[in-house]
């Protein structure tokens, strides 16, 4: 009796025991489990830091990239407003370096073939011009295009305005490659740079409520430099960049 009485409590234990070890078992492994996982989120968590000191990294590039470019445009564009300022007396905007020549300059109203009066103007105008644009090398690295636009007020129709500018910007660019027009430092190769479009009034100076204004009757002369595309896709790289770092 006291030995079988014994025996069951030997099992008893036993019992006990093995539940004991596999709880503790169970533990282990769950602990180890965690502690693995937290590894894991730290690994992720460094990941990610390096991922993001890397996008910083790269943000600040392009931020000093898009520094250096706009300090090179802005130095080029000053140097050829400048150097237009010192060889013609003619209205030029500070900011842009555009010329805008009243329509009446060079055409007769509502006429697309130059007047000789404006021929004779183009004749002086052009050869200094582009000897600024084209005879100095360091500019005309830089240089895109130079475009002619047409301009006018609200008299009429917008189609009927759009086919009149787009017309006297095409004259003036027909003219400035002819052979009627007096030779320059450039003539060669301005095909490759000029362009001529025609606005209508979309870009009106008069107040909204006239239709007829002088200012808004024009031919405007600009430079597009090289680096203008080049500041776009950085400018929108930035954007990207910088809404992804806002994020974080």
């Amino acid at each position: 009796m006291s030995i079988h009485k014994n025996a069951e409590e030997t099992n008893y234990w036993i019992s006990i025991g093995d539940m004991m070890a596999a709880i503790l078992a169970i533990f282990i492994f769950f602990f180890l489990s965690q502690i693995m996982s937290f590894n894991l989120n730290i690994r992720s968590l460094s990941n990610e830091r390096t991922q993001y000191k890397s996008m910083i990294k790269e943000i600040d590039s392009e931020r000093i990239q898009y520094k250096l470019i706009v300090q090179e445009l802005d130095e080029t564009r000053i140097k050829i407003i400048q150097k237009i300022k010192e060889n013609i007396k003619i209205n030029i905007d500070e900011n842009t370096g555009s010329i805008s020549l009243p329509s009446e300059v060079l055409f007769e109203s509502g006429r697309s073939e130059l007047k000789s009066q404006g021929k004779e103007f183009l004749n002086h105008f052009i050869p200094i011009y582009m000897k600024v644009l084209l005879g100095d090398a360091e500019i005309r690295k830089n240089l895109s295009q130079i475009v002619i636009e047409g301009h006018t007020d609200k008299q009429g129709s917008y189609l009927y305005n759009l086919d009149l500018s787009q017309k006297r910007a095409l004259a003036v660019a027909v003219y400035v490659l002819s052979n009627e027009m007096v030779n320059f430092e450039g003539k060669d190769i301005l095909d490759e740079y000029i362009t001529a479009n025609g606005r209508s009034y979309s870009d009106f100076l008069g107040a909204p409520d006239q239709e007829k204004d002088e200012k808004s009757r024009r031919v405007e002369f600009k430079f597009v430099l090289k680096e203008a595309d080049i500041l776009d896709r950085l400018r929108n790289s930035l954007l990207i960049n910088e809404s992804r770092e806002q994020r974080k």
